[in-house]
């Protein structure tokens, strides 16, 4: 029997293709933090939670609250990898390496931001 070389990149499965399909998402190969607004469809895929976290402790955004995380999500595979949107995971780096904001992003606070933007 032939041994396959494990690469450590992971598949997205043939439903989690179909639901980026269904909701028109496209997928950003190249993971790197930028202030300006993107469009909405834009998804970064992670290989793992881990490498999720990761990517917001790599660009000065620490100690973030679990349901904060949980709002970047759009989908985690059965495998394991993270489907979480672009231009969310982006802004709330700029929200939590702003000046004004240097209390640890916590999604209550969000939700007061909103209420006052509304």
């Amino acid at each position: 029997m032939k041994k396959v070389k494990d690469t450590g990149i992971k598949k997205l499965y043939l439903s989690d293709k179909l639901y980026m399909f269904l909701f028109n998402l496209k997928e950003e190969k190249l993971k790197v933090y930028s202030p300006c607004e993107v469009k909405e469809n834009i998804v970064y895929i992670f290989n793992d939670d881990d490498e999720f976290r990761n990517y917001f402790s790599k660009n000065g955004a620490f100690n973030l609250d679990e349901a904060v995380l949980n709002m970047c999500r759009v989908r985690t595979a059965d495998n394991g990898m993270v489907i979480a949107f672009k231009g969310l995971c982006d802004h709330i780096i700029k929200r939590c390496t702003d000046d004004v904001y240097k209390k640890p992003l916590q999604f209550k606070r969000c939700e007061n931001d909103y209420k006052r933007q509304s």
